[in-house]
C-alpha cells in the first residue's frame, strides 16, 4: 500500500511538473510585449527624470502631492477617457487613473496628440479605456470634498448618501501619447 501511495505521488509530481513546465506560444507573446513595454517605461521614465506614477500613488491629503507636483514630470499607464473637449482654442482631455484613490485629470493636450486619440476612439475606445502610457505634468490637485451614493435595501426603497470621497482631482498637461503598439 505504501509503495502504491509512494508511486502515486511521483507519478503525479512528474506529470504538474511536465504540464507547468510548457509556455504556450501566446504566453510567450504575452512576455515578449511586457518586456518591451518594461523596456519603453525604462527608457521614458530616464528620457524624461520620472520619479512618480500617478497609478501607485496612495496619499490621503493633497498637501502630500505637493513633492509629486514639484518632481516634473509623471507618468500615468492606466487611462479611462472620460470626456475630450475644446476651450478658448486648447484641447483637452478629461481622464481617469487608480483605484484607490482614484484621480480625476483635465490635461491640456497637443493637437498631434488629439489626432492620434481621435483614431482610436474612431474605431473605439474598450469602456472608456485605452492600453498606453501618458507622460504628463500635472500642475494642480486636490481632494474631491463629497461623493454621492445610492442604494437599494431589502424594501426595494432608494437611498442617496453623500459622504467623504477618497479621490482628487487636478489639472495638467499631456507631455507625450504613447499608444498600444509603439512599445518598440
Amino acid at each position: 500500500m505504501n509503495k502504491l501511495f509512494y508511486i502515486i505521488i511521483v507519478l503525479f509530481t512528474i506529470i504538474s511538473c511536465n504540464t507547468t513546465d510548457k509556455i504556450t506560444e501566446e504566453e510567450k507573446q504575452e512576455i515578449q510585449l511586457q518586456q518591451k513595454k518594461d523596456k519603453l517605461i525604462s527608457e521614458i521614465t530616464d528620457k524624461y527624470n520620472i520619479s512618480y506614477d500617478w497609478d501607485t500613488l496612495t496619499y490621503k491629503y493633497s498637501i502630500n502631492y505637493d513633492k509629486i507636483l514639484k518632481s516634473g514630470y509623471q507618468l500615468i499607464r492606466q487611462i479611462w477617457v472620460k470626456d475630450i473637449y475644446q476651450k478658448d482654442g486648447s484641447y483637452y482631455i478629461s481622464i481617469r487613473t487608480g483605484y484607490s484613490p482614484t484621480f480625476y485629470f483635465d490635461l491640456s493636450i497637443s493637437e498631434e496628440n488629439l489626432n492620434k486619440l481621435l483614431r482610436i476612439t474612431y474605431y473605439g475606445l474598450k469602456f472608456g479605456s485605452f492600453e498606453g502610457l501618458l507622460v504628463v505634468e500635472i500642475s494642480e490637485i486636490k481632494k474631491i470634498r463629497f461623493k454621492i451614493e445610492s442604494y437599494e435595501d431589502d424594501e426595494k426603497n432608494l437611498s442617496l448618501e453623500l459622504d467623504a470621497s477618497g479621490s482628487f482631482i487636478g489639472k495638467g498637461k499631456i507631455v507625450e501619447l504613447i499608444m498600444n503598439g509603439n512599445y518598440e
